[in-house]
C-alpha cells in the first residue's frame, strides 16, 4: 500500500508540474496500472473543481467582525491592565452588573470576595485546630517479662496486654520475654528480649 501512495503522488507531481500526462503515468508503473488509474482520475477531477471564492460583501463583512474584535481586545487590555480589576470585571459581568462600575466598587467586590473565601477556609479548618495527634501506642503481645517506666517516675512497673504507652514512656523486656507495640499511625515494632 505504501508503494500505491509513493507513486500516486510521484504522478500527481508530475501531472502538476506538466512534466507527465495521465498515460504515461501509468505507463512508468504498469504493474500496479489497474490501481493508479481511478486514483489518478479522481485526482484530476477534483482539481478541475473551480476553487470557491468569497462573494465581496461577505468578504468585507468578515473583514469588518475581525476589526472590531480586535479593536475591542485592545480596548479591553487598556482600560483593565492590572488582574485584580479583570477579575473583578469578570465577576461583575457575571453578576450582571454595568461594565464599568466605580473603582470604589470594585475594591469593595474584591475585598467581599476574599472575605469569603477566607469565613470558608477556616469554617474548613476549624475542627482540625487545637487537635494534637495522640502520639501513643498500645502494648498489644506480652510474652515472660515486660516493664513500663512511665515518664517522670523511678520505678519500673509490670506492663500488660493493652496497656497505653505514652510519649516518653521507657520499654523493657527480660531474658526470653517479648512485647509488640502498635503506634498511633499504624506501625508495629516487635521488642525481642534483653531490649529497653
Amino acid at each position: 500500500m505504501d508503494d500505491l501512495i509513493r507513486m500516486l503522488d510521484e504522478c500527481l507531481l508530475l501531472l502538476e508540474e506538466g512534466a507527465a500526462t495521465p498515460d504515461e503515468c501509468l505507463a512508468r508503473y504498469p504493474e500496479r496500472a489497474d490501481e493508479l488509474y481511478p486514483l489518478l482520475e479522481i485526482a484530476l477531477e477534483v482539481r478541475r473543481v473551480p476553487q470557491p471564492a468569497p462573494s465581496p460583501t461577505a468578504f468585507a463583512a468578515g473583514r469588518r467582525r475581525m476589526l472590531e474584535t480586535l479593536a475591542e481586545k485592545k480596548r479591553r487590555q487598556a482600560v483593565s491592565p492590572r488582574p485584580l480589576r479583570r477579575y473583578a470585571e469578570g465577576l461583575a459581568a457575571l453578576l450582571g452588573m454595568r461594565e464599568r462600575r466605580a473603582p470604589a466598587l470594585q475594591l469593595a467586590l474584591a475585598a467581599a470576595l476574599a472575605l469569603v473565601l477566607l469565613t470558608v477556609g477556616g469554617l474548613y479548618l476549624l475542627p482540625h485546630l487545637g487537635r494534637a495527634v495522640a502520639q501513643a501506642a498500645t502494648l498489644t503481645e506480652t510474652n515472660g517479662v515486660v516493664e513500663i517506666l512511665p515518664a517522670g517516675s523511678d520505678t519500673w512497673q509490670p506492663a500488660s496486654t493493652g496497656e497505653r504507652v505514652e510519649a516518653g514512656d521507657r520499654i523493657r523486656t527480660g531474658p526470653l520475654s517479648t512485647g509488640t507495640l502498635v503506634f498511633f499511625d499504624g506501625s508495629v515494632t516487635r521488642l525481642e528480649a534483653g531490649t529497653e
